[in-house]
C-alpha cells in the first residue's frame, strides 16, 4: 500500500509545491506514511486551505469524480473535491471542520513531521497529532485508528 501512495504522491508533488499554506497527508495515508500496518485504503486525504483546495480543483479539473458525495456531511464540511490518481484517489479537503458539541470546529494541524519521498517533502500530523484528529473526528471507525496508534506508542 505504501508503494501505491508514494506512486501518487510523486504524481502530484509539483502541484503540491505550488500552493501557498501548508498541506497535510492525513488519515488513513498518514498512517501508512507513519509505519502503522493498515491493508488498504481507497483515497490520499488532504488537508489544505481553502484558497488551495480552489487551486487543485482547478489544475485537476480532468480528473475531478463529478457525481462523488462525501459520506457523514452532517459531521463535516469542506472544500471538497475528489479526483481519479488511477491507484488512488485524492481527496481535498479546504479548511476542514467537524461538528463536535453541537458547534462545527475547524481542524487544525499543531505538531506534524516532514518525510522525504524522493526530492519532495510531505508534510503528516506526528502519532499523538492522529491520534487526536482521529478522536477529533470521532466516529467508530476512527476511535478504532487512534487505539492503533495507542498500541504502537
Amino acid at each position: 500500500m505504501r508503494k501505491k501512495i508514494e506512486k501518487v504522491l510523486s504524481s502530484i508533488s509539483l502541484d503540491l509545491q505550488t500552493l501557498k499554506d501548508n498541506c497535510f497527508v492525513i488519515g488513513s495515508c498518514a498512517l501508512i506514511l507513519s509505519g502503522i500496518p493498515i491493508e488498504k485504503t481507497s483515497d490520499l486525504d488532504l488537508l489544505v486551505s481553502n484558497e488551495d483546495a480552489e487551486r487543485l480543483k482547478l489544475v485537476w479539473g480532468d480528473r475531478r469524480r463529478e457525481n462523488y458525495e462525501p459520506s457523514n456531511q452532517h459531521l463535516f464540511r469542506s472544500n471538497f473535491g475528489r479526483f481519479d490518481f488511477g491507484e488512488l484517489d485524492v481527496e481535498v479537503m479546504g479548511e476542514l471542520e467537524v461538528f463536535r458539541n453541537n458547534k462545527w470546529m475547524s481542524l487544525r494541524i499543531e505538531n506534524y513531521v516532514e518525510i522525504s519521498l524522493g526530492e519532495q517533502k510531505i508534510k503528516i500530523p506526528t502519532l499523538e497529532e492522529q491520534k487526536r484528529i482521529f478522536y477529533f473526528f470521532g466516529r467508530e471507525k476512527d476511535k478504532l485508528k487512534a487505539k492503533l496508534i495507542e498500541s504502537f506508542l
